[in-house]
């Protein structure tokens, strides 16, 4: 009698799970999903991929042109902060290959990508996979939340949402520290409901058109 035996899974990083959120191709399907500029390095530090969130509210990928490390500075920059020359203003979270999540200010992404000793790297020898453009707050509490996605039986036709409160981003950038969330489940009902429906097309993309079985997933928002 045959046995049935357990699909083998993985777990994907923060950053690998980036780069399977566009799907190459002319004809391929894009997700409708706005996310915060993220610019992906390969081993050596070359940048090899700039996600961005079009007009259209798609995530799409900057051309090859695009993808150099000035323009990546500039742009970081003017999200960060509405005073350009103000080098102390947080401008990115930097994501380190030892799964650190570092906050960083304008001059030291300019370290990283224009003028430091090794692009790609701290000045602390940290080595960079990933540049996430840094949101400041506008106005509210500048909070985050994370939305849980999980199935609940093998065939994966029933599956669960959550949704918790997250350390407001002043507190993590003020106390340096990663991301530490508050066990704290969130009452808000209509952004509940928003957040499932968004982390739900996430992981219809990823099935549909990257092929991943999606078990679980967790997927961090600004609001």
């Amino acid at each position: 009698m045959a046995k049935l035996k357990p699909v083998k899974s993985e777990t994907k990083s923060t950053t690998e799970c980036w780069s399977l959120l566009w799907a190459p191709g002319k004809h391929a399907k894009k997700l409708k999903l706005k996310i915060i500029d993220v610019v992906l390095f390969e081993p050596d530090g070359t940048p090899s991929m700039w996600l961005f969130t079009s007009k259209e509210g798609t995530v799409k990928r900057k051309s090859a042109q695009s993808l150099n490390l000035e323009n990546v500075y500039k742009r970081f920059v003017f999200l960060g902060s509405d005073d350009v020359k103000n080098s102390k203003t947080h401008a990115a979270v930097a994501y380190l290959t030892d799964g650190e999540q570092v906050p960083i200010s304008a001059k030291v992404l300019s370290e990283i990508l224009l003028t430091g000793p090794k692009v790609g790297r701290l000045k602390s020898g940290g080595k960079v996979r990933a540049l996430r453009a840094y949101i400041h707050q506008k106005g509210g509490h500048g909070s985050g939340f994370r939305n849980t996605f999980k199935t609940k039986d093998r065939d994966h036709k029933a599956f669960i949402t959550s949704t918790q409160r997250l350390l407001p981003l002043t507190e993590q950038v003020s106390a340096n520290k990663k991301v530490h969330y508050r066990d704290l489940k969130s009452t808000a009902t209509k952004l509940n409901s928003m957040l499932d429906r968004c982390t739900g097309a996430m992981v219809k993309f990823l099935e549909d058109e990257q092929k991943k079985r999606c078990w679980y997933v967790e997927a961090d928002y600004v609001v």
